[in-house]
């Protein structure tokens, strides 16, 4: 009962269409044969079911047997019927893409500078709390936390005796004599520095790092080591996970660790926190300086191990665990990729292939491969961006710059598929630093620290004028497309006066230029992905020239207004089209048996006629379902 019941109730909720009523119901039939259940005065003649009696009709022996399980049933059939209703509502209700989400999160990704630490940091805590075997809710896992206090002490005498080895080596390499007392944790080196006219302060600063430079140094050695394992074999054995882990933490309070264990020894003069202590008070009279010279080293080098012990718990402690977890719940909506309905695997191609080749009908059929290149361009998003911009200069001159900045941001491609070629940055799902900055520094309530797509209702006061209507057009229904969009829109509209580009010559007999009147804005409308406007300007000089200057015509190969498609589709791409015909041998007809698509971004799919749904307006070379309309239409023709 309570597995049905703590089941999708929300979404049982909401195909019934009441808020708490039915199971507040629900919930009473529930505790009513939970009753029945548990109580211990069951007549074995009859047994209630709802408002009726059914006499039992069997052998009252058998009766007393059964009468718990019988009344056990009884006690949960009205709950199973209710249930049984609404999962058959729930089979028959409509699905509404809108409110299908494959992240939990809404974080919306193109509004992101960078990813901090401190987001990661909540998850790499509950990682290892509960690789650990700690669980603040709930029973802790002792095992668990056996291994890890075993690892976590061997780990701390093997880097405990590598600090001390690493000392030894520089010693005998300065030709130090020193004496080495053994202890269970450590060998404690004993050596008279002062007496040595060769032992210079720069020798007694390298003697003080030497150790924990050893133990940093061997926490690389294990961090490649378990990264090389996971590349080739794609899996790192757990125990060892945590070994690499508990060494990295212990390489981490090195020096503290070291600090401890030279107090409890009495260790005063040949400490490896004390001996700069020493030299100091020895040369200048004081030894101040020497304490800030070794905080300085060791807290240089724990920065480093740090940034080891940070790199391995996020991302290779556990295969991964932690990235993955983070990623999963908290990236955003357009990270997640979801494959096309239609693609496929090379290996289940290889595998369609190779049966294909060997099948043989009872008739003599046999099954043919064939294989076609298909070759098309695909849109250079400049050129798109540059001919809608010209196209509605011409169209709309008087048009305010409110109006067709929105026009140009519906007319344009702001995000291309996952897999095709993103070339300068135009076509990614984000918008540029500088941009973002600026819209942190005058729309603060579009964001937020969290990132999230979430307006605060108690402060309806401070969204008042131009704020209001964007408030309330972003919700949680909409794609970050179109938060995108109206994003850019806010930036750009304080900003604009007029149209950045004119045409100059529009002759259809002679050659097609424009002029551009204002380079930065352009650049600034065209390449708003790229961070920065020094490289946005530099980016355009790329596709319009190095030497152009404003309010000079410019003319591009191929490039007019009469056709939108033939002078923004210049860059090449080819296609395979994999075909299987059925060969009647009797009747020398062919058939075809099944069709493959080898996309020209390295994907893969099956053309089905049911499979797909295609909008010219919408799918381009980009997309699959360009290709998948093109190869079935080339068979309807056939």
């Amino acid at each position: 009962r309570e597995k049905k019941q703590g089941r999708n109730r929300a979404h049982y909720m909401q195909l019934v269409g009441q808020k708490g009523k039915d199971w507040e119901q629900l919930d009473q039939i529930a505790e009513e044969g939970e009753t029945v259940l548990n109580s211990d005065e069951i007549d074995a003649g009859e047994i209630e079911v709802g408002d009726e009696r059914v006499a039992a009709g069997m052998d009252t022996e058998m009766m007393d047997l059964d009468a718990r399980k019988l009344a056990t049933f009884a006690g949960k059939l009205p709950v199973l019927k209710k249930i049984q209703n609404l999962e058959k509502e729930s089979v028959n209700a409509e699905f509404d893409p809108d409110n299908f989400y494959t992240g939990i999160s809404r974080r919306r990704e193109f509004f992101k500078l960078d990813k901090k630490i401190s987001e990661k940091t909540p998850f790499i805590i509950a990682v290892l709390l509960y690789d650990i075997g700690i669980n603040p809710s709930g029973r802790w896992n002792k095992s668990k936390l056996v291994q890890l206090t075993l690892i976590f002490a061997l780990t701390f005498v093997l880097c405990s005796f590598t600090h001390s080895f690493g000392l030894w080596v520089f010693l005998n390499a300065r030709n130090v004599p020193a004496d080495i007392n053994w202890t269970p944790v450590r060998m404690a080196l004993t050596f008279n520095d002062g007496t040595d006219s060769s032992f210079t302060p720069l020798y007694e600063v390298l003697a003080v790092a030497s150790g924990m430079l050893f133990c940093v140094g061997l926490q690389v050695v294990m961090v490649v080591w378990s990264m090389a394992i996971q590349l080739i074999f794609g899996f790192f054995p757990y125990i060892l996970s945590r070994f690499v882990l508990c060494y990295c933490v212990n390489v981490f309070l090195d020096p503290v660790f070291t600090l401890l264990l030279d107090v409890v020894q009495a260790r005063w003069r040949h400490g490896d926190a004390f001996l700069l202590y020493h030299m100091f008070k020895r040369e200048e009279g004081s030894g101040i300086p020497g304490i800030a010279v070794t905080l300085l080293i060791y807290t240089q080098l724990c920065i480093v191990s740090g940034w080891l012990l940070y790199m391995f718990a996020t991302g290779w402690h556990l295969n991964g665990r932690v990235n993955d977890i983070y990623k999963r719940l908290e990236s955003p909506e357009s990270s997640f990729f979801v494959p096309h309905d239609a693609e496929m695997s090379a290996s289940e191609l290889n595998e369609v292939i190779h049966a294909a080749r060997q099948w043989r009908s009872e008739s003599g059929d046999v099954k043919k491969i064939v294989c076609e290149n298909a070759y098309d361009a695909e849109i250079c998003l400049f050129r798109e961006r540059l001919w809608v911009l010209l196209e509605l200069s011409v169209n709309e001159p008087d048009t305010p710059p409110q109006i067709w900045l929105q026009k140009y941001l519906n007319s344009i491609t702001v995000a291309r598929p996952r897999r095709a070629k993103k070339r300068n940055k135009m076509g990614l799902q984000k918008i540029a630093g500088d941009i973002l900055e600026h819209l942190r520094k005058f729309h603060p309530f579009l964001t937020q620290s969290d990132e999230y797509l979430r307006v605060d209702e108690g402060h309806e006061e401070y969204y008042d004028g131009e704020f209001q209507d964007l408030k309330e057009s972003l919700s949680v229904n909409e794609t970050d497309l179109k938060e995108q969009k109206q994003l850019l829109l806010r930036f750009w509209e304080p900003q604009v006066n007029g149209y950045p580009v004119a045409v100059h010559s529009n002759d259809p007999g002679g050659q097609f230029s424009f002029k551009v009147r204002d380079s930065q804005l352009l650049a600034d409308l065209i390449f708003f992905e790229t961070t920065g406007s020094l490289t946005r300007s530099i980016t355009l000089r790329k596709y319009l020239g190095w030497t152009y200057t404003t309010n000079t015509p410019i003319r591009l190969p191929s490039f007019s207004l009469r056709s939108r498609h033939h002078c923004t589709a210049v860059n090449p791409v080819t296609a395979a089209f994999i075909t299987i015909f059925i060969e009647r041998v009797g009747a020398n007809k062919r058939q075809i048996h099944r069709s493959f698509i080898y996309l020209p971004n390295g994907g893969l799919v099956e053309a089905i006629p049911s499979g797909y749904s295609y909008k010219p307006s919408v799918h381009t070379t980009d997309h699959p379902e360009y290709w998948i309309h093109r190869n079935l239409s080339r068979h309807a023709e056939d």
